[in-house]
């Protein structure tokens, strides 16, 4: 016996006949639906009425710009823009924009973008831009533009010097034990040099150990070669040494 079933596109009613049960797979808008429609007699007595299941099929990733206008969503939330708002609508259809900008509810949120031109904040921390920066500490100002450098200068151990006693008279006025004492003095005064072997004349004062003195230099490497064979990395670090040495010559030294 025949039947006649009626089913419903997006366009219109359509009328077929078969003489079974119907299934028809439609596809609109990526989703499936399984109808099971309507059955008559072919002369018009209801038999059956019909149901239909809808089964979501799988969803491309949402994708979208990374274009800053932000909106607030129906649900309270706040969105970059629009696109991604309505991403979050397969989730919940009920969602809709409720008005462009920041939710109220909402503490202002840092929006950057991801370009590179690092700046050095106050604090010594580099921030990817300008804009990272102001966000992340209200409190931090630009230093300058570019990454943090590193602290240049080491901090040595305190000078330290034997107790021999070779006095030489510093340019100072002052004599000191030994040239070391000497060499660790200078820290304090650069321009302070050996006057001559042994006691002042007239002595102002006699340096017999160096308290608080310790040496500070640069990592710039420079090396030379000193009066006792051994190579240092630079002339600061070689005055810094504990003896009183001079340059031979710069580079390092050929048989160290």
């Amino acid at each position: 016996m025949a039947f006649i079933i009626q089913y419903s596109t997006r366009s219109r009613v359509k009328t077929q006949s078969c003489t079974v049960w119907c299934i028809y797979n439609i596809f609109l808008d990526n989703f499936k639906r399984i109808i099971i429609v309507k059955m008559f007699y072919q002369f018009g007595v209801l038999l059956l009425v019909g149901t239909y299941l809808s089964v979501t099929s799988a969803l491309p990733p949402c994708v979208c710009t990374r274009e800053l206008k932000p909106v607030c969503g129906s649900d309270g939330n706040t969105y970059s823009n629009e696109c991604l708002l309505n991403c979050k609508r397969l989730e919940n259809q009920d969602l809709k924009v409720e008005r462009s900008g920041l939710c109220e509810n909402e503490p202002p949120s840092c929006f950057c973008t991801y370009e590179y031109q690092p700046i050095c904040g106050t604090n010594g921390v580099t921030y990817p831009n300008k804009c990272s920066l102001e966000c992340e500490r209200a409190d931090v100002k630009i230093a300058y533009t570019g990454e943090c450098k590193a602290d240049e200068v080491t901090k040595l151990q305190p000078c330290t010097c034997t107790r021999e006693r070779k006095p030489v008279c510093g340019t100072d006025g002052n004599t000191y034990s030994n040239p070391c004492m000497l060499n660790c003095a200078r820290e304090q005064n650069e321009d302070l040099n050996i006057d001559h072997t042994g006691r002042c004349t007239n002595d102002i004062k006699v340096v017999e150990h160096a308290e608080n003195v310790s040496c500070a230099c640069t990592r710039n490497l420079a090396p030379v070669c000193a009066s006792n064979g051994v190579t240092f990395n630079n002339v600061c670090l070689m005055q810094c040494s504990g003896t009183h040495l001079t340059v031979v010559k710069d580079g390092p030294c050929e048989f160290a």
